[in-house]
């Protein structure tokens, strides 16, 4: 099994689209309630492209894309939107995405704060973000959230 993360380009969009409006995705998601329109994700997938305060990869196993993971600069952390389709999960792969991808971000940001929203139903993320090495900072009505440090080669 050879695990490799990509920068996302152009060409990801419709498959993080159709990603984005799997069910067990909309599920896990905070702030969109419901499915995302095609006009709505193009517009939204360009921006975060051309935003130098967001890095988007595609997680690939053996050249086959089975997730994404996603930082983007808030005025507090670096927020992270992870997704593992559900054909891949289990077995730590998760995990590894995770890892790899603050090792990634650490080497740009060293020093700098890692912020997951995770809601409190969600027990499988939070088991991944925790046994990753997040901590909870702080908990709120419907999430917890958890934070850690980018440290070079994590």
């Amino acid at each position: 099994m050879n695990l490799v993360l990509r920068a996302a380009r152009l060409e990801d969009i419709d498959l993080l689209f159709a990603w984005v409006n799997r069910p067990d995705s909309l599920a896990a998601k905070l702030r969109t309630k419901g499915p995302v329109g095609r006009v709505e994700h193009e517009v939204w997938f360009r921006k975060r492209l051309a935003d130098p305060r967001c890095r988007i990869w595609i997680a690939l196993i053996d050249e086959v894309p089975i997730g994404q993971v996603r930082f983007t600069r808030s005025a507090e952390a670096w927020e992270i939107d992870i997704y593992v389709i559900a054909e891949r999960r289990g077995g730590g792969l998760g995990r590894a995405v995770l890892i790899r991808s603050i090792a990634l971000l650490g080497s740009e940001h060293t020093g700098e704060r890692v912020l997951a929203r995770v809601k409190y139903a969600n027990t499988a993320s939070l088991r991944l973000f925790e046994r990753a090495g997040f901590s909870i900072a702080a908990e709120a009505n419907d999430h917890v959230v958890l934070t850690a440090n980018l440290v070079e080669g994590s």
